[in-house]
């Protein structure tokens, strides 16, 4: 934190820091260490993951004292990197990687970024030129908020952390708030917070200590720029052996640590193909976690039984039943410390909980769907869209029915949203990613509009992530670029990163090594889908170290039942109808609180629009936690 009061408060400033560094104690508990000089005071807490001894302390600090380090998450490769490193006089006390992390840094600057592959967040001040630098990884599997109020410049690995500075401002952002419901997450480079950002994937932030007012963002790796470029030229076969390579590779990379390593196994392709290649190019037994539930369609353990029997792995298994589940909502608005409206938290906190008893590292395989073409919503999007352009001289003149009564109607027909989301393509779309927008909207702007009344405000993805300066030509892969800059960072990776936090283990994301993200966005799109089949070359690669018969069955989100115990289990329904009062709605700002209550009402009696609710519950209960 850099404070403009300087030296004479430094009391407090060291109260303040090791508050903000102690609110994240679940993430980080074996070691705690801080750095304060006249300008700078630097915080962190550490889950010793490699070289676990007192030489991993951070801050860390460069033998001459002019350089500060404070870094969080893992470079894989960091024992080439400091081979090269030593070759030109480097001379290193500690085997981790966060001593390779600031001699590349001081060596290299910014351009030691991209010799790296891991995750990361991390600041490095320069105590002689008096410049800090911010850094986040290319997938933004680590996150990164920051803030200046004009007297102070803060900046930590989650929100909560922030609450800790005297003064600072808990008013909600407007825009963020609309995107919030919009999509179920705040996406990058906005916060909840007015005045807070998050730095987004492959960027950092140069900023002068002595006025951080002046601040210079540059965006080092896109993923943008690989979906632009011409289409990869190999043969499918080639292209098959080459990815098998990237994945083993990467897959390999993961598993180092000092600590025990495991993986979450579903049972899918994703999670089934990191299984597959490390049981065969790795010398140790893999250990593997799945949790079960007694609802039938939420059960995955049978079939990841299957897999981890047919490869052999160490596995554990742990069955829970609805009160596990309904126990842990509560605690959610205290570890996601920004509203976030994706239900698939619940099962991901409960399986991290699970693995933590036997381990302290766990590999995760998202990001297969959005890199591969594996999200039934990608296909489905490309046959709504050929719908309504066919069909678009009979859905423009609906406009005129209006937002609610075409609601109304589709929820009638059965349809729900639909009707009206593809009216409103019709009438506002041009084009596939257009269609893919809308279709990704939970509250639609008319809806927002009448939550918040003036307060509403929203944009589509081209105005908010500068889809319209994108040079990719083909609109699908415009799609699996939206979602990989999106949902991917901001919601699926805040859900595992956040999750693992707070239980003190780390997660990890094989596949989202940039050198498989960077040469699957060059593939051609028949490499990844051919009819029906979707992640076509993933599932090849897979193919060759298991039986298809094992791997195929039909795509089942992780997910549980939360929509049927909200309603059935009294103290979660009475938390739920608690929230939902009038009272309740009008002071988190909620303008038409007929509307939330009709909402409730088609829920409760109906079993409809549930996503809806959820949303409007989440942020409720973070609201309560830290907006008051």
């Amino acid at each position: 934190m850099i404070d403009g009061r300087s030296c004479q408060d430094k009391e407090l400033r060291l109260r303040t820091l090791r508050a903000m560094r102690d609110s994240m104690h679940a993430g980080g508990p074996d070691d705690a260490g801080e750095y304060l000089d006249d300008d700078i005071s630097l915080g962190h807490r550490r889950l010793s993951i490699i070289d676990t001894s007192s030489l991993g302390h951070q801050p860390y600090l460069s033998p001459c004292r002019r350089y500060v380090l404070v870094y969080n998450g893992e470079l894989y490769n960091f024992r080439e990197v400091r081979d090269e490193l030593r070759a030109r006089g480097r001379v290193f006390r500690s085997e981790s990687d966060t001593e390779v992390l600031l001699y590349g840094l001081i060596e290299w600057g910014v351009e030691c970024l991209h010799q790296f592959r891991g995750m990361f967040a991390f600041a490095f001040y320069d105590k002689e030129s008096k410049q800090l630098l911010l850094g986040r990884d290319r997938a933004g599997v680590k996150p990164l908020f920051y803030f200046h109020d004009g007297r102070s410049f803060g900046f930590a690995s989650e929100l909560k952390a922030f609450h800790a500075i005297q003064g600072f401002s808990r008013k909600v952002d407007e825009y963020s708030r609309s995107l919030y419901f919009k999509y179920g997450y705040v996406p990058a480079p906005h916060s909840i917070y007015q005045g807070v950002s998050k730095l987004a994937p492959g960027h950092v932030l140069h900023v002068d200590v002595r006025d951080p007012g002046k601040q210079s963002l540059i965006q080092y790796w896109d993923v943008r720029a690989f979906y632009a470029r011409p289409r990869s030229s190999l043969s499918y076969a080639e292209a098959v052996d080459c990815l098998e390579e990237l994945l083993i590779d990467s897959f390999k990379l993961r598993m180092i640590a000092d600590v025990p390593v495991g993986m979450f196994l579903s049972g899918g392709v994703d999670s089934s193909a990191v299984v597959a290649l490390l049981a065969r190019h790795t010398s140790s037994t893999v250990r593997t976690f799945t949790i079960g539930f007694d609802e039938a369609g939420f059960d995955e353990a049978p079939h990841a039984r299957e897999v981890a029997s047919y490869f052999g792995t160490d596995h554990h298994e742990h069955m829970l039943g609805r009160q596990d589940c309904c126990d842990i909502i509560p605690r959610l608005p205290g570890i996601w410390d920004e509203p976030f409206g994706d239900s698939s938290q619940i099962p991901t906190l409960l399986v991290a909980e699970f693995a933590r008893k036997y381990v302290k590292v766990s590999l995760s395989a998202d990001g297969g769907d959005e890199t591969f073409y594996g999200y039934p919503k990608y296909w489905l999007t490309e046959s709504r869209h050929r719908l309504i352009d066919r069909f678009s001289w009979l859905l423009k003149p609906l406009r005129s029915f209006g937002d609610p009564r075409l609601r109304c109607i589709g929820r009638m027909a059965g349809v729900d949203d639909k009707l009206a989301k593809a009216v409103s393509a019709a009438n506002d779309g041009v084009g596939l990613i257009d269609t893919f927008s809308i279709g990704e909207e939970v509250f639609s702007p008319m809806e927002l509009t009448r939550l918040f009344g003036g307060g509403a405000r929203w944009r589509r993805f081209d105005e908010s992530f500068g889809l319209g300066a994108w040079s990719i030509d083909n609109p699908v892969d415009q799609m699996l670029a939206v979602d990989y800059r999106t949902y991917l960072v901001d919601d699926i990776l805040c859900k595992v990163d956040r999750a693992t936090m707070a239980v003190g283990l780390e997660g990890r994301e094989p596949l989202l090594d940039h050198k498989i993200i960077e040469f699957a966005a060059t593939l051609p799109l028949e490499y990844k889908r051919a009819g029906g089949t979707t992640k076509r070359i993933l599932r090849d690669v897979l193919y060759r170290y298991a039986p298809q018969q094992l791997i195929e069955r039909p795509k089942m989100g992780f997910g549980v039942p939360v929509e049927k115990w909200m309603k059935e289990v009294p103290q979660l329904r009475e938390r739920l109808e608690w929230h939902f009062s009038p009272a309740m709605l009008a002071r988190s700002g909620f303008e038409d609180t007929k509307m939330v209550g009709q909402l409730l009402a088609n829920y409760l009696q109906r079993g409809m629009s549930f996503k809806k609710v959820w949303l409007i519950y989440s942020y409720q209960t973070w609201f309560d936690r830290w907006a008051q």
